[in-house]
């Protein structure tokens, strides 16, 4: 790799513009600029976040600028989705780092915001400017508040701006959610209390000490230290004792928040399907079977046995390795369909769409990442679910409005 040869990232940023934009990567950054992460960039005189669509090595032309950070510690889409990302930008003319920033669940996506730093010729005015006029009452906040947030309207921070009392920066906050962690308290692989316990009084000062160590050998991973907590009233005494000797250990284990809660009802599988399941679901998995991709339009009025196809369906293309999408116009029948799905498939099915919380859409998400999913049901938003190895998505009444989206992309 010559001199001018770098890595150059062709990043989508939120504005409201239509192309990619080239930018090289210093050498601190290098490791972590895999395709869908964020990044902070600097865009004209502002800095603005974007998502790296493309890396590839070239010629780094004279005046291109660096990245400046990397927002995540993990990419948040999968290369494969980029395709579909440009194809729709330019199918529905719209701003493709506004379009992936739609696509995205609330609550992984970054707010940017302005800040305000006083310059040295604004403490000079500061002094001489009444305080009880407008301009000395801002100059004043943003000289104590550096930093932080500009609440709007911002058209007397930009008269101060242009008299050079102060100097605007962008800003980007954090996401509103992230994962959930419980600590887990277990022993360790191969612990032996022999030689701690054997003829040692003072092991277990405490009477329900030997409890505390039986109950933890019953379990084969551990128990979260919450539970402990509750078991024990010296609980964490137990624990902080016991995690010294070296004998267990304490971990962290990732928490779902579960959008539809614990009671799944039983919907068991029909022992046969009538003739006419039959007859539609036969040219579906040969389809299916091909791996090209096509077109079926199934048609029967509601109650026809329609939701069974999709299931055999579905099942079918899982057992060929693929993934799948089931969309329906409405939240409440993705929540019913939900449950007749995971109590037949089990827990490798995902529910998506705009009626869960931001911390649910978010454990979502990551899931499908990291190919834990199966299924994904839900509504519109569903189209965008970050699957690798997608062979059949089904789109149940096709016709209804719900699946249409007013504001852009339209």
């Amino acid at each position: 790799m010559t001199d001018k040869d770098r890595y150059i990232l062709k990043i989508a940023i939120t504005l409201p513009v239509r192309e990619l934009f080239s930018y090289s990567v210093p050498d601190n950054l290098m490791p972590r600029t895999d395709v869908g992460r964020r990044v902070l960039v600097p865009f004209r005189e502002r800095k603005v976040i974007g998502y790296i669509m493309k890396k590839e090595l070239g010629m780094v032309d004279e005046g291109t600028r660096d990245i400046m950070d990397i927002l995540d510690q993990e990419p948040i889409f999968k290369e494969n989705l980029v395709p579909f990302f440009q194809w729709m930008a330019d199918y529905y003319l719209f701003p493709i780092g506004l379009l992936v920033q739609s696509a995205l669940p609330s609550g992984i996506n970054l707010t940017q915001f302005k800040t305000g730093r006083i310059t040295q010729a604004g403490l000079t005015a500061l002094e001489s400017l009444p305080s009880s006029s407008i301009e000395g009452r801002m100059l004043s906040w943003i000289k104590d508040n550096p930093g932080k947030r500009l609440s709007p309207p911002l058209d007397v921070v930009y008269r101060l701006k242009d008299r050079g009392w102060v100097e605007i920066e962008e800003r980007a906050g954090k996401g509103n959610v992230g994962p959930i962690t419980r600590k887990i308290i277990r022993i360790k692989e191969g612990a032996d209390f022999g030689p701690i316990t054997t003829g040692n009084k003072s092991a277990f000062r405490a009477k329900n000490e030997a409890d505390f160590i039986e109950t933890l050998s019953g379990t084969k991973d551990g128990l979260p230290l919450q539970e402990i907590s509750a078991r024990f009233k010296n609980g964490a005494y137990l624990v902080r004792k016991w995690i010294k000797t070296g004998l267990i250990e304490c971990y962290e284990e990732r928490v779902f928040r579960d959008p539809i809660g614990k009671v799944i009802v039983p919907y068991p599988e029909p022992s046969s399907l009538c003739d006419q399941q039959e007859d539609v679901l036969r040219p579906i998995r040969r389809r299916l079977e091909k791996g090209t991709f096509s077109a079926c339009l199934l048609y029967g009025v509601t109650g026809s046995g329609k939701t069974e196809v999709y299931y055999q369906a579905i099942k079918h293309a899982i057992g060929l390795g693929r993934k799948a999408i089931l969309m329906v116009p409405e939240i409440a029948l993705a929540v019913y369909t939900e449950g007749l799905f995971r109590s037949r498939l089990g827990d490798r099915v995902a529910i998506f769409h705009s009626g869960l919380s931001r911390g649910e859409r978010y454990d979502q998400w990551m899931r499908m990442l990291r190919g834990e999913i199966d299924l994904v049901i839900g509504a519109r938003s569903a189209l965008f679910s970050p699957l690798t190895g997608i062979g059949l998505i089904i789109v149940d009444e096709e016709d209804d409005f719900s699946y249409k989206q007013e504001e852009g992309p339209r």
